[in-house]
């Protein structure tokens, strides 16, 4: 598994940089971010769950995917409509039908049920998952950065005492309170404000916090929306393929099919601007279908901000051996949902490691004809 060059991230954060400018400079008459209605705690229960069709057999494979997410929901919706993949599980009898989730907690649900074989997820949900049940997270869909936001605060040592927007348990959760600590401050120290990720520039322009700690397209909004608006701090996030290890014992040539469908949307979306307009543009409408309402952005710009993620992935997808080590980025987060009570106080991270796996990867990067790596065909 390949390390990340200092040299690689030094280039990703530049990049992002610039690409950020150019999104502030477009969003100057973006609307505030609407808030997504909560989901009730039983998933299982919520109004839009409750109506999708499982499979209750193997041919039909159960995919689970955040259209909102950036880029993840740009490459699931890429997958979606990958005539390859189609036409290859048809040809052994097989089904994949997507269905949509607002958050990893949600999709993790139904996969610990049986649900759902294959999901595209943050990385606290695919280590959540990998930790808690059988399953394997076999690659990379996102590496990129979220942020904090402020308005009148400057330094992290600004925000002792504040009110800070977060979901708890999340990803900027976990990112946030690293952040604070190289600052020399606590989780006791700030006033964390429980929040959906879409409420926070909103809530932010009320002044009903002081910050928020949150992942695109947030941040963004934030700051088209206020002039006062600024970040403080960005921090790495992740996105990951992860499958149910029974899945891939029972039918493990769809789930290289899959693996395969994920290394050819990658490869799609950076060949050409359209393609990614094109992709980008699913994933909005696929937002508004689950949600009942659309982003807040043009289709430019929502395409911007998925492009800095979208090229920091490596074209093999590999899961980063630095990120796995006992140091690293995942096995610091496991401790932290540990301290705050995600996972069993007996959780081991040893054994969690071994289900972050890049074997179904090396066999279809291996044999790129095999899995037409390089057939684009896509139902547009």
């Amino acid at each position: 598994m390949p390390n990340i060059a200092n040299k690689g991230i030094v280039m990703r954060t530049l990049r992002h940089l610039f690409i950020t400018q150019a999104i502030l400079m477009a969003f100057a008459a973006a609307t505030v971010f609407a808030a997504p209605s909560p989901a009730p705690s039983d998933p299982g229960s919520h109004p839009v769950y409750s109506t999708y069709k499982f499979g209750s057999d193997r041919k039909v494979i159960d995919f689970a995917i955040a259209p909102v997410a950036i880029p993840a929901g740009v490459l699931s919706e890429t997958i979606k409509r990958d005539n390859v993949l189609r036409q290859s599980l048809q040809s052994k009898g097989g089904e994949l039908r997507f269905h949509s989730f607002k958050k990893g907690k949600d999709a993790n649900f139904f996969m610990g049920r049986g649900d759902v074989e294959a999901a595209i997820f943050a990385d606290i949900p695919a280590l959540t998952q990998a930790a808690t049940y059988d399953t394997r997270v076999v690659a990379l869909a996102k590496q990129g950065f979220s942020s904090i936001v402020t308005t009148v605060h400057t330094q992290l040592g600004d925000l002792k005492g504040k009110r800070i927007g977060n979901v708890p348990g999340s990803t900027s959760h976990y990112a946030l309170m690293q952040t604070l600590a190289s600052a020399g401050l606590k989780e006791s120290d700030v006033r964390i404000v429980p929040m959906e990720a879409g409420e926070m520039p909103a809530a932010l322009a009320d002044g009903r916090i002081d910050a928020f700690a949150a992942w695109e397209p947030a941040p963004a909004i934030a700051l088209g929306n206020n002039p006062e608006a600024r970040v403080i701090n960005r921090f790495i996030s992740m996105s990951f393929l992860y499958f149910s290890k029974s899945f891939i014992d029972q039918n493990p040539d769809a789930a290289r099919q899959i693996v395969a469908a994920l290394v050819r949307a990658i490869s799609w979306l950076k060949q050409d601007k359209k393609n990614l307009l094109a992709a980008t543009s699913w994933a909005m409408e696929a937002n508004r279908a689950l949600t009942g309402k659309g982003l807040p952005l043009s289709l430019q710009q929502a395409a911007a901000l998925t492009t800095s993620d979208i090229l920091a992935i490596p074209s093999t997808a590999a899961i980063p051996a630095a990120d796995l080590k006992k140091q690293g980025y995942l096995a610091k987060a496991f401790e932290f949902l540990k301290t705050q009570g995600q996972l069993p106080a007996n959780a081991q991270w040893d054994k969690t490691l071994k289900n972050f796996d890049n074997r179904l990867l090396t066999e279809v990067l291996s044999n790129p004809s095999r899995y037409k790596l390089k057939k684009y065909d896509y139902t547009r």
